[in-house]
């Protein structure tokens, strides 16, 4: 087995053989240098971004989808509002008579 200094050995409890498990340890610190806050910007930048294009897509898909359904809704009772609004105007024929 390769033993390197840097890495930590830990012995599992829960752990059914003799051997050390590795744990790797890490840790996420902010860029030191102004070369690495800009390119942390830039990433950062860049995601928003991509996220902002992807809410859009996402709900201009949504709001089509729903355009859709609805238009479909209106072409499918067609007929039946089409009944209502004769039965509505017979309706006031008789009450005027």
């Amino acid at each position: 087995m390769n033993e390197d200094p840097k890495m930590p050995v830990q012995v599992s409890p829960h752990a059914n053989t003799d051997e050390p498990r590795r744990v790797v340890h890490v840790s996420i610190r902010g860029p030191k240098t102004w070369l690495g806050k800009l390119a942390f910007a830039i990433v950062a930048i860049a995601t928003l971004l991509l996220a902002l294009l992807f809410s859009i897509v996402v709900f201009a898909v949504v709001a089509s989808v729903a355009l859709v359904a609805f238009l479909y809704f209106l072409w499918a009772t067609r007929g039946v509002r089409r009944a209502l609004r004769e039965a509505h105007k017979e309706q006031q024929r008789r009450n005027v008579v």
